[in-house]
């Protein structure tokens, strides 16, 4: 029995699988928004272009003063948001295996992403010092939308060629996770669209991947029927562009299909 519980711990560690953490983008631009007014950073954040947010975000990642001290009062959608964070935080601290990514649900632009390294900085989990990153967060964009999809190859290119997230990759081990949507897809542009845009998506992020030689793992955020992407999983890989197939790969396995 005690060669059972010492092989399970080996194999499961304390915590039997890493958990992922979700959640959309708006509530990180709403969170942001409140900690820049307070900290007399910028009134309105959200009334920002996309190029503005970008300059703003990265200029705050690189300064190492917090935005809020533990006594600020924080509106229920901030304490929400960062309590995560700092749940995080706790699990890290105990196990470094218990926690996956960090997926940004609609992932529109690149300052979706910057957000959350900013939240992630304010609780002790990112920080950027003598110009490296230092952090233990995967940060997973996931892209849900026709738009979104079409997007995803030239954002993620843009983020690569960003300084600071340049440097959250490769603190990573030169690694990043990308999730796709298919249940959204295919409810924002029917069947046909969602699966085409899902296929050129893949094909087009393996080799923006592979041109900044970046190891990457696509995750599949497949629903249980076929209206929401679901079907044989062997026959999904097979049917994958071989630029994206590394020998890396995510499926979600819905209840329902289990049961």
């Amino acid at each position: 029995k005690l060669r059972n519980l010492i092989d399970r711990a080996l194999t499961f560690g304390f915590h039997l699988n890493a958990l992922d953490v979700r959640q959309h983008s708006r509530l990180h631009e709403e969170t942001i928004e409140e900690l820049f007014s307070k900290a007399e950073v910028h009134k309105n954040y959200s009334s920002l272009s996309e190029d503005e947010k970008i300059e703003l975000l990265s200029r705050e990642l690189k300064n190492p003063r917090p935005l809020s001290t533990n006594e600020s009062e924080r509106s229920e959608v901030s304490e929400k948001v960062l309590s995560v964070f700092e749940e995080i935080k706790d699990m890290l601290l105990l196990d470094k295996d218990s926690f996956g990514g960090y997926i940004i649900s609609m992932t529109h632009g690149v300052s979706d992403m910057l957000e959350v390294m900013i939240l992630a900085k304010e609780i002790g989990l990112w920080s950027y010092r003598e110009g490296e990153v230092q952090t233990k967060l995967d940060i997973v964009p996931l892209f849900e939308t026709i738009e979104d999809l079409e997007a995803s190859s030239s954002l993620m290119a843009q983020m690569f060629d960003d300084e600071v997230f340049g440097k959250q990759v490769a603190a990573r081990g030169n690694f990043q996770e990308i999730m796709l949507g298919y249940s959204d897809s295919n409810k924002d542009g029917g069947y046909w669209m969602a699966n085409w845009a899902l296929d050129k998506a893949q094909f087009d992020l393996g080799s923006v991947c592979r041109k900044f030689n970046v190891d990457f793992r696509l995750f599949h955020g497949r629903g249980g029927t076929i209206g929401r992407g679901g079907g044989q999983s062997n026959k999904a890989i097979m049917a994958m562009p071989a630029v994206s197939n590394n020998g890396r790969i995510r499926f979600t396995e819905q209840g329902e299909v289990l049961s």
